[in-house]
């Protein structure tokens, strides 16, 4: 056993880095469609690509948990408990803006709501699940005609663009919710981006 050499691999990192392109052309779909529902879904992309939110923590912000005027989203449901504040690029903000004047919710209401089979709102406000989020995220790539991408490549993608625009690693990993800054240069895509462009 000992004379027996490990094998060695190494694998592809998963998932992929949205350009902005395929992010503007999504958004534009949803705004061209202009429904209530279409509103919200931009909102999901933009506050996952924006902020850099899993899933989990975007189902769970509330109307009370993001301040307008300074663009900071209190993530207070995170991955083993820890809370942080997220600060959305400012380019969205008008986004979440008009999703607010779509659906007024109470304090404790969800930011980004659930919605009938419809596209109705429903009342009172239901929170979305994850698999939701998922399936709204699939029906956007499939309407705006981008190459497919999950909700976990739209906060893969903030996390390269904060690393591209030169903020340090250990910040990134703090606005996301990393403990350790290692885990944060796992999701940079900077490298596999600068080849393909090569």
């Amino acid at each position: 056993l000992r004379e027996v050499k490990n094998v060695e691999s190494k694998r592809l990192p998963s998932g992929r880095f949205v350009d902005a392109i395929d992010v503007e052309t999504v958004i534009a779909t949803c705004l061209r469609d202009g429904s209530a529902l279409a509103i919200r879904d931009a909102c999901i992309v933009a506050v996952m690509v924006g902020a850099g939110l899993r899933e989990k923590e975007l189902v769970h912000v509330n109307h009370g948990d993001y301040d307008l005027a300074l663009g900071v989203i209190r993530v207070l449901v995170a991955k083993r408990r820890k809370q942080r504040e997220a600060y959305l690029v400012a380019r969205f903000d008008a986004l979440l803006a008009k999703l607010l004047e779509v659906v007024d919710g109470l304090e404790g209401d969800p930011l980004v709501p659930r919605f009938s089979p419809k596209g109705e709102v429903m009342r009172p406000l239901r929170r979305l699940t994850t698999q939701s989020v998922n399936d709204a995220v699939g029906r956007l790539v499939i309407a705006s005609g981008v190459r497919s991408f999950t909700p976990h490549d739209l906060r893969r993608t903030f996390i390269t663009n904060q690393l591209a625009a030169g903020h340090e690693a250990l910040r990134v990993a703090r606005a996301v919710g990393h403990e350790n800054p290692k885990t944060t240069m796992i999701y940079d895509r900077r490298t596999a981006e600068s080849d393909r462009l090569a």
